[in-house]
């Protein structure tokens, strides 16, 4: 059965995957890690019948009887979802009536802020939600942390960076926002293309938009964006300075990797990258706002 062990991380926002049964709990986690926080949503979200929430990266939707969680730079259509939303390698499935008692549960014990949580379904599609101590996270805090030196050394270099998923919004027909993490300007949020309930602010004027709209219609809960006073070449700096300090990283599929690393003391950049040989493609980067 699945199963996953997060640890609180008190740097920053939500809970950091430890080990996980596969790469669906990682998918699962990514998603819970960005709005697991948001109690009231979370809760608005277990009592809808059409389940379907996106955040900078991850996205959730429904196809009766099922809930899946997918990775946005994918840039699967509608119709491919469909047809590949059982394949494991691409999205997290689980019922949707298990995934509302999921939630229910998950705000409970995220209320209670436990060193640790751990997710086990105990059942084909029944789920389990408990708190951990520090001591629990302690014996298997490094058992699932892939080793630094192991991903980056001297002679990787990268080989390809799209810029074009950070830079440009677009709605992908599930009313989920694909890519864009920079309003120029605020252009788009002046002429009302993008709207957002509530910002949060950031470091060096990056921030968090909530409950974020793109032409009314497309939805992200939560969702970060560089300051929409700088331009493109700042944000290429901050990416290059954050690859040479990776302080966490997170494997989530065969060959598809999340990485956070500082571009300074103030402002951290998550990114998502595949590894060939000894080169890395950078499919998204976006500021991680804690």
């Amino acid at each position: 059965m699945r199963c996953a062990w997060m640890e609180r991380n008190p740097g920053r926002r939500g809970y950091e995957l430890l080990l996980g049964s596969d790469y669906q709990m990682s998918y699962l986690w990514h998603f819970m890690s960005d709005i697991g926080d948001l109690k009231e949503d979370l809760l608005e979200l277990a009592e809808s019948s059409d389940m379907s929430m996106g955040t900078s990266a991850f996205y959730l939707f429904t196809d009766e009887p099922n809930v899946y969680i997918g990775f946005s730079p994918d840039k699967f259509t509608s119709e491919q979802r469909l047809a590949m939303k059982d394949n494991d390698q691409y999205f997290f499935r689980t019922s949707k009536l298990s995934f509302a008692a999921f939630l229910r549960q998950w705000v409970v014990v995220y209320d209670q802020k436990p060193h640790g949580i751990f997710v086990q379904e105990t059942a084909h599609d029944v789920w389990q939600v408990q708190p951990m101590t520090e001591s629990q996270v302690e014996r298997i805090r490094w058992t699932g942390k892939p080793s630094k030196d192991l991903f980056i050394d001297e002679s990787i270099e990268v080989d390809s960076v799209n810029f074009e998923s950070s830079f440009d919004h677009h709605c992908d027909g599930d009313k989920n926002i694909v890519g864009g993490c920079w309003d120029r300007n605020g252009h788009l949020k002046k002429v009302g293309v993008l709207k957002m309930r509530n910002i949060i602010s950031g470091a060096r004027d990056c921030y968090e938009g909530q409950h974020v709209k793109l032409l009314n219609q497309s939805l992200c809960i939560r969702k970060s964006y560089f300051g929409d006073n700088w331009t493109a070449e700042q944000m290429a700096k901050a990416l290059c300075k954050s690859f040479e300090d990776i302080v966490q990283i997170q494997r989530f599929r065969k060959n598809l990797w999340s990485l956070t690393g500082r571009a300074d003391a103030q402002l951290e950049i998550k990114m998502f990258a595949t590894r060939v040989d000894q080169k890395l493609r950078i499919s998204m980067f976006y500021p991680n706002i804690p």
